[in-house]
């Protein structure tokens, strides 16, 4: 609930908070009652989805007054304005569109490259700050974005090696580590919304996400190849940023072996046995058709045999 003139919102983040509420205050962006003298500009302003992004009035309707620019006013499912409000989209630049955050599933509400909060912020708004929460400049080329971080640019990046091959592994074990290095090699912050591998391997890392990766710097990713079948495997290390074009990807390869059973019988019958004595042995021959060494875990007999 925001108020109390001469109260200003200006180029905020209000994202991911939600509404318990089963009234007119299923509003999980902001509540307000107008006033002639409030500010509201550049904000994205969020909904849970399904949910109201902007009501207005808090114990009574309240229409929309003073300064209402440049926000991007949006709810997946649910409604940007309450029926309170009159919608304010495409009027006085505001938007009621997807802001395309990088990774709101884990808490970065940076902007995505596509985003359409770039550059539609309004640069002449009076208590705007002249750094972002990152740090960067607010103002780029003379514009600024909608929201609480600017997309600070395109950057380029350079990965080492362009392809991993790992060496001959069993199936299903998981080989030793191989690694690429990540370095931005251009001048703006490198934002990675995304680092995924596909086939039969796995990375780690220790690239930051946040503020991302400065101008210069280097982050390493580890990867691990973890065979499912035998034969040749191959797979693709795919990283989505705000570098020039991006995605990038990296190709994945090995070859796996695997051991394999072929047993001389798959029954056993034993002729006429008096009850409480024992038989003679009956034998099955175990063999590893595969390519590499067979590891027994067990070889159990159950019921009234043994072995």
């Amino acid at each position: 609930w925001f108020s109390g003139p001469p109260a200003a919102l200006i180029n905020n983040t209000i994202v991911d908070n939600e509404s318990s509420e089963a009234t007119i205050s299923t509003t999980s962006g902001v509540q307000t009652s107008f006033t002639p003298q409030l500010r509201i500009v550049g904000n994205l302003i969020i909904a849970k989805a399904g949910q109201t992004a902007l009501t207005c009035g808090s114990y009574s309707n309240s229409p929309i007054q003073g300064i209402f620019r440049n926000n991007d006013v949006f709810s997946a499912g649910g409604s940007a304005y309450s029926s309170a409000c009159v919608d304010q989209t495409g009027a006085n630049g505001n938007l009621s569109t997807d802001p395309k955050f990088i990774g709101p599933g884990s808490g970065n509400y940076r902007l995505q490259s596509s985003s359409p909060a770039i550059g539609a912020g309004d640069p002449t708004a009076a208590e705007l700050t002249a750094t972002d929460l990152d740090g960067n400049p607010r103002l780029r080329a003379g514009m600024v974005d909608i929201g609480a971080y600017e997309y600070p640019g395109p950057t380029t990046v350079t990965l080492e090696p362009t392809a991993l091959t790992f060496p001959v592994q069993a199936v299903p074990t998981s080989s030793s580590v191989q690694t690429i290095k990540l370095t931005n090699t251009g001048t703006a912050p490198l934002q990675i919304a995304s680092i995924a591998v596909t086939g039969d391997f796995s990375e780690l890392d220790a690239c930051p996400s946040g503020a991302g990766l400065a101008p210069g710097a280097a982050c390493i990713i580890g990867v691990t190849f973890t065979p499912v079948a035998g034969g040749p495997r191959y797979g693709k290390l795919t990283l989505a940023s705000n570098a020039v074009g991006s995605p990038h990807t990296i190709d994945l390869a090995g070859n796996a072996v695997a051991s394999a059973v072929a047993l001389s019988s798959g029954t056993i019958t034993f002729p006429n046995q008096l009850v409480g004595s024992a038989s003679e042995p009956r034998n099955v021959t175990i063999t590893n058709i595969g390519d590499s060494p067979l590891v027994f875990s067990s070889i159990v007999a159950s019921a009234e045999f043994s072995q």
